[in-house]
């Protein structure tokens, strides 16, 4: 896909903005996906087990959140890889 902008006139370079503000979200991400990551292995310390694995009964608030944080974290990482593959050209 290509994306074209069309800016006013700008004596800054345009080019190493974007890229800053696509970085600054990359690292945002990485904090989410960090805390996200943290969640997860509560619950698998918790339950001694990765999520796919749960052969018991756990808590439904838990068994809620922790499929939810798993989601979570596979969205966070796909928009951080995403963005790690834009490029901006002249």
């Amino acid at each position: 896909m290509e994306l074209i902008l069309n800016t006013p006139q700008f004596s800054g370079n345009i080019n190493q903005i974007i890229m800053n503000a696509f970085q600054h979200e990359i690292d945002y991400l990485r904090i989410g996906i960090v805390k996200t990551e943290k969640k997860i292995d509560f619950f698998k310390q918790k339950y001694n087990c990765i999520f796919k694995q749960l052969t018991k009964e756990i808590d439904p608030l838990d068994f809620i959140e922790w499929e939810g944080e798993i989601k979570v974290l596979e969205l966070l990482k796909n928009k951080q890889k995403f963005l790690r593959q834009v490029q901006v050209c002249r």
